[in-house]
C-alpha cells in the first residue's frame, strides 16, 4: 500500500512540476456540428514534431512552450484539418485554445483507416458503419459511459434486434441464441467458461476494458463460419493520449438486499474466490471429508462495490511508438428474488407450488494488459493479456409442495428445501498479432492467440425436510439430498494469416483481394462427480420449528464414521476435441463511385471427436464409455453490395450461407441435474446450416445522427432446439427438431440531435439526443414428429425470440468549460417469448414481456474528478414464466419475482 501512495505521490508532483515549466497550451477538439468530444485527434506545433492526442473527454495538452508565437494544427480522421495561427505563449502561462472541426466527406479507400481509428467515439463509430460495405453496428466506451452499462452483455442489449432472456446466459440475435452466435475478443474467437453454453458469458467483461463491442448480423467470407444469429466481437481498450493514470471507485446497492437477513452460502471467502476442493475418493467414499457447511450463514455487509485502476504511457522506440497500458478492476454485487416456483401437468393440475427466497451474490477480477507498437508505413505489432475471475453464488430456501419430491398423497405446504450454488470461472487470454507491408501492394495480417478457462461448480448443495405437523423432519428418499463437484478445462488455440493485395494501386478506385487461412483447435474436457446422501439406521430427525433447522447437525462427519449415512459417488466424464481449419477469398471492389461489392467463399473442415464415460470406477475403469466422430466439409459463399445514393443515403444488400455445430454439452450423453429441469445431449445431432439475405437503408443527417431501416430472413435446415419428451427420466433432450426454419423480421434505428447549442467563445454548450431502435422478428419452426414424443402443437416460435423489442434513450448535456453532466433515461421493453416449445400436451412455457427503465448520471466537477449516479431497474417489473391451457384458456404462472431497484454512485480521479 506505501508503495502505491508513493507511486501516485510522484506521478502528481511530476504534473505539477511539469506544468510550472515554460507555457502551456491546452484546450477541447469537439465536433463543430454536434459538439461531441473528438477521442484520438492530433495536435501539433506546425512543422515540428510537438504534439499529442486528445483523451477520452476529447482535452489535449502539449508539452511545455518557451516563449514565442505558435502555429497550431489539429487534425482527426476524416474531418477536415484545421490550422490556428499566431497563439501566443508567454512563461508560466496556461493558454486555453478550443478547436472545432468540420466533418469531410470520406472517399472509399479511408475504409481501411477508419477500422484503426479511435473506435470509443459514438461519432466515429457510425462514420465506419457508414464507409463499410457491409451493415454493421457497434456501440463504443464513450456511449457505454453515456447510458451507464457495466459489461458487453449490457452493450449488446443496446443494439436494434438484440435481447437477453432473464435467467439464460447470453444474448438473442433476430430470435437465435447461444448455439447460433459467436464470440470473439479483438478478432479472436473465445472459448465459454460454462459446458452449458457455446459462448463466454459476456458479463465477464466489464466495461473498464471495453473499447468497442460490434454485433455483425451480416456475413462473409471472413466471418466464422460457424454463425447464424450473429458474431458479436469485443474490443480491448488501447491508450488515447501520451499517458494516463485513473483511479474509479463506486458503491451502492439493491434495494430488496436491505430488507431482512441476507445468507450467504458457505465455501467462497470475502475476496469472491470459492474453495475448490472436490470431496471424498471412492465409489463407496470411506470418509466424509467435505470442506464447507451445508447451512448458510448471514452476511454483514450489503453493499454493491467496485474498484478500478488504469494506466497507461506511450515511450519512443527508435522514433517509434509504443503504447504501454494495464487496467485491473473488481467489484461485488449482492441481489435478493422473492418470488414463486411452479410445475403442472397436462390438464393444468399444479403439482409443485413452491415459494422461494434467493440471495446471490457476484463477484468479478480482471487485470487486462496491451501492448502496440508501430513503426514506419503503418506497420505494428501488439500483445494482449486477460485474465477474468468470476465468482457466482446463490443460497435459496423453498417451502410448500413438490408431488414428484415427495411422492404422491404428500401435504400441502409439507416441503423445505435449500440449494446452494457456487460457479468459480478463470479465464486467460494471450493475443499476438500484428499487420506488416510486405510490399508496396500485399500487406500481412497474422496473430495467434491462446485462451484457457477453468470453469468450477464447486460442491452444489440440494438438502430436503419434510414438514408434518408442524414438525421438520428427515425425508430418506434417493436424490433428495445431493453434492455435487464440476470441473471445466478448455483450451482454446487459434490462429490466422491473411494476406490483402491491392489490384488497382494506381488508381482511386478500390480493388482488393483477400485471402487465407485460420484454424481453431480446442480441447474440453469436463469431470463431474455427483454425491448421494441417505440416512440409514438411524430415527427420523426433527426440528420443532424452521429457525432450529440445521443439515450440519444430519449430515456430518459424527453419523458418517457411526455408520448412520450412506454415501454413494458417482463421476461422469466427457472429452470433446474440435479442430476447425478454414481457407477464404474475399474480394472488395469499387465499381463507380456509388457502388462497391463484395464477395468471396469461405471453406470450414470441421473435425470433431467425443469421448464420454457414464461412469468412472475407482481403479480408473470407465463403464458406460461412447465415443463418436464426425468430419464436415462446409462450403459458404457470400455476396454483399453497397449502393451510395448520394453523401446521405446509402443502400446495403447481404446474401450467405453459414452453418451451426451442436456445442459439447449437446454431443455428450452427460446427464446434468439442472435447478428446474435434467438434460442430456445426444450424440447424433447433425450441424445446421443457415441461408440469410440482409437490406438496408441507411440515411445519415450529420456526423453523429442516422436513420435506419433493416430487413432479413433467414432459413434454416435441420434446426438444432433442445425439447421435453415424455422418457422415463423426464429429461430435455437434444435433436434436429425439425427439417427447416424461419427467421425473418425488420429493424429501425434512429440517432438524433433534437437539441444542439454552442457558446464555444464562452467554452459552454447544450446538446439533447434522442436514440431509438426497434424490432419485429417473425420465427417459425415446423416440429418434428417423434415415434416416442410429440409436439403439443405442430408449429412453433423459436425459444428466445422476442417479436418485438424496442429501445430507447433520451440524453442532455450541459458543458462549460473543464466541467460537465450528462443525464440518460434508457427504456427497454420486449414482448412475451417462447421459453420452452411444449410437447407431448404440455403447452408451451412463455416468458412475460416486461419494461425495464433505468436512469444514469455522469459528469466532470473538474479537468481530474468526475462522479456518476446510476438508477437500474427503477420500474421493478415483475418476472413471470407462464403457461396457457388450450382448452379452458387458463393460464398457469409457473414461476414469478421481482429483482429490485439498485442505486450506485461513483467516483473517478484522473491524473
Amino acid at each position: 500500500m506505501k508503495n502505491k501512495l508513493l507511486l501516485l505521490t510522484v506521478l502528481l508532483g511530476w504534473s505539477i512540476v511539469m506544468s510550472a515549466q515554460n507555457g502551456i497550451i491546452k484546450g477541447i477538439i469537439t465536433d463543430k456540428q454536434t459538439g461531441e468530444e473528438l477521442v484520438g485527434a492530433a495536435v501539433v506545433i506546425d512543422g515540428t514534431t510537438i504534439g499529442t492526442i486528445t483523451n477520452f473527454m476529447g482535452e489535449y495538452e502539449l508539452p511545455p512552450l518557451s516563449d514565442g508565437t505558435y502555429n497550431v494544427r489539429a487534425q482527426f480522421i476524416s474531418y477536415d484539418p484545421i490550422l490556428i495561427n499566431n497563439v501566443t505563449i508567454s512563461n508560466g502561462e496556461v493558454k486555453t485554445v478550443n478547436i472545432q472541426l468540420s466533418a469531410a466527406t470520406m472517399d472509399i479507400d479511408e475504409v481501411q483507416v477508419v477500422a484503426k481509428a479511435n473506435r470509443e467515439s459514438e461519432n466515429m463509430l457510425l462514420m465506419e458503419q457508414k464507409n463499410a460495405v457491409i451493415a454493421a453496428q457497434a456501440i463504443g466506451a464513450q456511449e457505454l459511459s453515456r447510458k451507464g452499462v457495466s459489461d458487453a452483455e449490457g452493450a449488446v442489449t443496446k443494439i436494434s434486434g438484440v435481447s437477453k432472456q432473464d435467467g439464460v446466459k447470453n444474448v438473442f440475435v433476430r430470435g437465435l441464441g447461444d448455439r447460433t452466435n459467436s464470440t470473439t475478443l479483438n478478432g479472436f474467437p473465445m472459448p465459454s467458461e460454462d459446458p452449458s453454453y457455446k459462448n463466454i458469458a459476456l458479463d465477464m467483461f466489464p466495461s473498464d476494458i471495453i473499447q468497442s463491442v460490434s454485433v455483425d448480423k451480416v456475413f462473409s467470407s471472413t466471418t466464422t463460419g460457424d454463425v447464424g444469429g450473429a458474431n458479436i466481437d469485443i474490443k480491448t481498450k488501447i491508450l488515447q493520449s501520451d499517458q494516463e493514470v485513473a483511479i474509479s471507485v463506486s458503491g451502492g446497492a439493491n434495494a430488496q438486499v436491505l430488507d431482512g437477513n441476507f445468507m450467504k452460502a458457505d465455501g467462497v471467502n470475502s475476496f469472491g474466490f470459492a474453495n475448490n476442493y472436490s470431496g471424498p475418493t471412492g465409489t463407496h467414499p470411506t470418509s466424509f471429508d467435505f470442506q464447507n457447511n451445508l447451512d448458510p450463514s448471514a452476511v454483514d455487509y450489503r453493499f454493491n462495490q467496485s474498484l478500478g485502476i488504469s494506466a497507461g504511457k506511450k515511450v519512443k522506440i527508435n522514433d517509434n511508438d509504443l503504447s504501454m497500458f494495464i487496467a485491473t478492476s473488481y467489484s461485488s454485487s449482492l441481489s435478493n428474488q422473492e418470488g414463486a416456483q411452479r410445475s403442472m401437468i397436462n390438464d393444468g393440475t399444479v403439482d409443485k407450488d413452491l415459494s422461494f427466497d434467493k440471495y446471490d451474490i457476484n463477484t468479478n477480477h480482471m487485470v487486462m494488459g496491451n501492448l502496440d507498437y508501430q513503426w514506419l508505413n503503418g506497420n505494428n505489432i501488439a500483445y494482449n493479456i486477460l485474465l477474468v475471475h468470476t465468482n457466482s453464488q446463490y443460497f435459496a430456501e423453498f417451502e410448500g409442495y413438490d408431488n414428484d419430491a415427495l411422492q404422491s398423497g404428500a401435504a400441502r405446504d409439507s416441503l423445505l428445501l435449500h440449494r446452494q450454488q457456487v460457479n468459480d470461472n478463470l479465464l486467460m487470454v494471450n493475443q499476438l498479432y500484428g499487420s506488416f507491408n510486405l510490399t508496396h501492394n500485399l500487406k500481412l495480417n497474422a496473430g495467434l492467440a491462446y485462451n484457457s478457462i477453468n470453469s468450477n461448480e464447486p460442491d452444489r448443495r440440494i438438502n430436503f425436510l419434510y414438514l408434518d405437523d408442524g414438525q421438520y423432519q428427515t425425508y430418506t428418499r434417493k436424490g433428495m439430498n445431493q453434492r455435487y463437484f464440476s470441473v471445466l478445462n478448455s483450451s482454446d488455440l487459434n490462429m490466422r494469416m491473411m494476406f490483402d493485395l491491392d489490384l488497382n494501386e494506381n488508381s482511386d478506385k478500390l480493388s482488393q483481394l483477400s485471402f487465407g487461412y485460420t484454424n481453431r483447435l480446442v480441447a474440453d474436457s469436463f469431470d463431474a462427480v455427483q454425491y448421494e446422501m441417505r440416512l440409514q439406521n438411524v430415527e427420523t430427525i426433527v426440528f420443532n420449528s424452521k429457525e432450529d433447522v440445521s443439515f450440519d447437525y444430519i449430515y456430518n462427519e459424527q453419523r458418517f464414521n457411526e455408520g448412520e449415512i450412506f454415501l454413494e459417488r458417482i463421476n461422469s466424464i466427457y472429452d470433446v476435441n474440435k479442430y476447425v481449419h478454414s481457407g477464404l477469398v474475399n474480394g472488395v471492389h469499387e465499381f463507380n463511385s456509388k457502388l462497391v461489392g463484395m464477395a468471396g467463399i469461405r471453406v470450414d473442415y470441421v473435425d470433431i471427436f467425443v469421448d464420454f464415460a457414464g461412469s468412472v470406477a475407482d481403479d480408473g475403469t470407465l463403464h458406460g464409455r461412447e465415443t463418436n466422430g464426425s468430419q464436415n466439409l462446409f462450403i459458404l459463399p457470400s455476396a454483399n453490395l453497397k449502393y451510395s445514393i448520394n453523401d446521405k443515403h446509402a443502400l446495403r444488400f447481404g446474401a450467405s450461407r453459414t452453418y451451426t455445430m451442436p456445442q459439447s454439452k449437446e454431443l455428450a450423453p452427460f446427464e446434468y441435474i439442472g435447478m428446474t429441469f435434467k438434460e442430456r445431449g445426444n450424440p447424433n445431432l447433425q450441424p445446421a446450416t443457415n441461408n440469410n439475405l440482409d437490406a438496408k437503408w441507411d440515411y445519415y443527417l450529420s456526423a453523429g445522427e442516422i436513420i435506419s431501416i433493416a430487413g432479413f430472413y433467414k432459413h434454416i435446415q435441420d434446426p438444432i432446439a433442445r425439447y421435453s419428451s415424455n422418457n422415463a427420466g423426464g429429461f430435455l433432450l437434444y435433436d434436429n427438431v425439425g427439417d427447416m426454419a424461419t427467421a425473418a423480421g425488420i429493424e429501425f434505428e434512429m440517432k438524433k440531435n433534437l437539441l444542439y447549442n454552442n457558446e464555444s467563445e464562452i467554452g459552454k454548450s447544450h446538446k439533447l439526443t434522442w436514440g431509438l431502435n426497434a424490432s419485429y422478428i417473425y420465427t417459425n419452426v415446423k416440429l418434428r414428429v417423434d415415434p416416442g414424443s410429440q409436439p403439443t402443437d405442430p408449429n412453433s416460435q423459436l425459444e428466445g425470440a422476442a417479436p418485438y423489442i424496442v429501445n430507447t434513450d433520451l440524453s442532455y448535456t450541459y458543458k462549460k468549460n473543464n466541467s460537465s453532466i450528462t443525464a440518460t433515461a434508457l427504456f427497454n421493453y420486449f414482448s412475451d417469448r417462447v421459453y420452452s416449445i411444449g410437447y407431448d400436451g404440455m403447452p408451451t412455457l412463455m416468458e412475460k414481456g416486461i419494461p425495464t427503465l433505468d436512469f444514469a448520471v455522469t459528469g466532470k466537477i473538474n479537468k481530474h474528478i468526475g462522479v456518476s449516479v446510476k438508477l437500474l431497474n427503477a420500474l421493478n417489473p415483475e418476472f413471470e414464466y407462464y403457461r396457457t391451457i388450450e382448452n379452458t384458456g387458463q393460464r398457469i404462472e409457473l414461476e414469478e419475482y421481482k429483482k429490485g431497484s439498485s442505486l450506485s454512485i461513483g467516483l473517478t480521479y484522473t491524473f
